[in-house]
């Protein structure tokens, strides 16, 4: 019973890890990844003018409009979801 109980708890710490929440990166770090991953498409300042964004159908969205357009309150998580690919506004709507 002692094995037993000690295994549901390590199951139980694991579990609270897996959803603990990971801290953002500082500024910087998040310029170097947007620049690397985001800017060719978003543009340099995130309005969605890079420099494939005329070939692309829908266009990069402006991300400097991003609270505005959820009155006022940044949509973290729905902002992450769609950089990871699990939401899209439309099926035809699409990151890489």
């Amino acid at each position: 019973m002692r094995h037993l109980t000690f295994t549901f708890g390590l199951v139980g710490i694991g579990l609270i890890v897996a959803c603990a929440t990971v801290d953002m990166p500082e500024p910087v770090e998040g310029k170097i990844v947007y620049d690397q991953n985001c800017a060719i498409c978003h543009g340099d300042a995130g309005r969605g003018d890079g420099t494939l964004a005329a070939k692309l159908d829908p266009a990069p969205p402006d991300l400097t409009r991003i609270t505005f357009r959820a009155k006022d309150v940044f949509p973290r998580t729905h902002v992450l979801s769609v950089i990871d690919g699990y939401t899209r506004q439309a099926p035809e709507e699409t990151m890489p």
